[in-house]
């Protein structure tokens, strides 16, 4: 077992989202990893795709999310899963910081084996 206080996790900046890593391989996970990320008001995420499935659950704040090139708009209480390899981007558009942990499965080369040792795949 691990335990992050969360509050005390290391916060890092990425293209104007603040992002910090509540489990991961750096925590013992081997099939995916949790991210919380802070988005400011008018500003976005890059349109990006990931190898893997991901999950963002919205915890506070409103925005626009776009989805190989669906849109809709998200808020509190919102859980999108976005299926692998889809394009994604968020766009702040309410007033408030936008709030959301992000659940992101490891592609295979970011996996280890139980021995911890990277699988390579």
């Amino acid at each position: 077992m691990h335990i992050v206080n969360n509050a005390e996790a290391k916060k890092f900046n990425f293209l104007d989202i603040v992002q910090q890593t509540l489990a991961g391989p750096e925590t013992g996970l081997q099939t995916f990893e949790v991210w919380l990320m802070t988005l400011k008001p008018g500003k976005e995420s890059p349109s990006y795709s990931h190898p893997g499935e991901v999950v963002w659950v919205i915890l506070k704040g409103s925005g626009r999310v776009t989805v190989d090139g669906d849109v809709a708009q998200v808020g509190p209480n919102t859980t999108l899963s976005i299926p692998t390899g889809s394009s994604r981007q968020l766009i702040n558009t309410g007033s408030d910081e936008l709030v959301m942990l992000t659940i992101r499965g490891l592609i295979p080369s970011q996996q280890s084996s139980p021995l911890g040792k990277n699988l390579g795949l």
